[in-house]
């Protein structure tokens, strides 16, 4: 696969380490065709933006030329400087208080990864906190985070229906500025209506100490965090973003050969996730240089799969940013089987629901008839032409668009209950304009995916 400079240059700082060989893509040679904005824009995208800074400062210092081509990655890095420093502050105010009501917490995603895997804290961007405590303890922790300040983010289908279909509560500070963030606090790793069976209390049975924000703390087992990980990154489409793959790749490093991959295996069968295992193992390795080893690979690899997937997603992974707009909806709308499903799809982007989470109106609000020219117009303006050129059967397009439908069918049963759990638990307000690359590539992505689909999608707190 013929990649650009670019794409070249982040990829081989989308490591937490280089090696002698992994430098060889950033010679000086190479470097001076870049084009930074495009690199910046690509390394922000794909929420590696501080690595990517910290690997090219670090080899160049300020001998880049032209002068000033680090500026964005430089502000995108010591924004997340800041970011990380006030979300440590906080965490360690909420360990804090949660230790002394006798609460165990298991740390999760970015906050225990930054830690644990990270040589930097700064290296790793995020924006939430994520915690896992016992089911039996939540009614003491909701309490405990209430006297905190904090508030349960309500929901439309009531917190009731929350503690039974799904699987974290979200608490926000009133009071705090809008760049405030947000606590999450999970009793289980993934939705019940999910086809798969995760042993809880294995996880905390073999959960790690590890002290976190300054205090102590649980985190996964090295071998239940890949699988976790490996899970989520099928969860939010798989091919979104490379951070995921660093982290799978750092994960792997930090811990080598400690890690029981046959245990890993095994554990993956039994929770019934596999298939959705091996794909992101195998991209980390191919991508981002995981070291997984092979035998592992070959156990996890589902019967009858089609290889052309690892093709598939690798090509949608690395895809430049302006390449056609190929969703499942419209794979859908371009080869539904049937009249009535097109039409389905159709009425349901133009729903006062999609409108409504579209442009951040109130659904009962009578601004929302005034949107529906806006709406049409948007969707006609992003997606038309590539409808177009798929009903022309363009040889190139129809290619991708039958990779990326392929891509959507592995992965249906993440879509398939997420559309059964009702509206989403964050609503967030689309951004039709450019993101600055000074803002993380983690921000950057919660503000786009809005506007990148048809209807409404799943929450702000699940897509991280």
């Amino acid at each position: 696969m013929q990649l650009s400079p670019e794409w070249q240059v982040v990829l081989a700082c989308a490591r937490t380490h280089l090696q002698s060989e992994e430098c060889q893509p950033l010679d000086r040679t190479l470097l001076e065709t870049i084009d930074w904005d495009h690199l910046t824009a690509l390394a922000c995208r794909h929420g590696i933006a501080p690595l990517v800074y910290h690997h090219l400062h670090e080899m160049t210092g300020a001998d880049v030329q032209p002068q000033g081509a680090l500026d964005g990655l430089r502000r995108s890095y010591y924004g997340n400087v800041a970011r990380n420093a006030l979300l440590y502050k906080e965490l360690n105010r909420v360990l804090d208080a949660l230790q002394g009501i006798g609460t165990q917490v298991i740390v999760l995603k970015g906050a225990a990864l930054a830690e644990t895997v990270y040589p930097n804290r700064a290296l790793r961007a995020m924006s939430d906190i994520d915690l896992l405590v016992r089911p039996e303890e939540l009614s003491r922790v909701e309490d405990r985070l209430l006297a905190l300040g904090y508030a349960l983010h309500p929901h439309p289908l009531g917190i009731a229906w929350v503690k039974a279909h799904h699987y974290h509560l979200v608490f926000v500070q009133p009071k705090a500025p809008a760049s405030a963030i947000l606590l999450e606090i999970h009793w289980h790793l993934d939705r019940p209506s999910r086809p798969f069976t995760i042993d809880i209390e294995g996880l905390w049975a073999r959960a790690v100490p590890a002290r976190i924000a300054g205090v102590a703390a649980w985190v996964l087992s090295p071998e239940d965090l890949l699988l976790y990980l490996c899970l989520h990154t099928c969860k939010h489409s798989l091919t979104s973003s490379l951070r995921p793959l660093c982290d799978i790749a750092a994960i792997i490093r930090q811990y080598g050969p400690t890690i029981a991959w046959g245990q890993l295996q095994t554990r993956a069968a039994h929770w019934r996730i596999a298939p959705y295992v091996y794909l992101p193992l195998h991209l980390a390795r191919d991508v981002v240089g995981a070291a997984v080893p092979e035998a592992c690979l070959r156990a996890l690899q589902p019967e009858g799969f089609e290889v052309r997937l690892l093709s598939w997603a690798t090509a949608d992974l690395l895809a430049e940013q302006d390449a056609p707009p190929l969703l499942p909806e419209l794979f859908r709308l371009w080869k539904g089987p049937r009249l009535r499903d097109r039409l389905a799809l159709v009425r349901q982007s133009l729903s006062p629901a999609a409108v409504a989470h579209a442009y951040g109106i109130a659904p009962a609000s009578k601004r929302l008839y005034g949107y529906y020219p806006v709406r049409l117009k948007d969707l006609l303006r992003r997606y038309g032409p590539t409808l177009w050129r798929l009903l022309r059967q363009d040889p190139q397009l129809t290619a991708l668009a039958e990779g990326k439908a392929q891509l959507a069918h592995w992965l249906q049963p993440f879509a398939a209950s997420s559309n059964h759990e009702g509206p989403q638990l964050t609503p967030t307000k689309a951004s039709l304009s450019p993101l600055p690359p000074s803002r993380s590539g983690d921000e950057q992505a919660k503000d786009r995916k809005p506007q990148e689909r048809f209807g409404p999608t799943t929450s702000r707190a699940e897509r991280r």
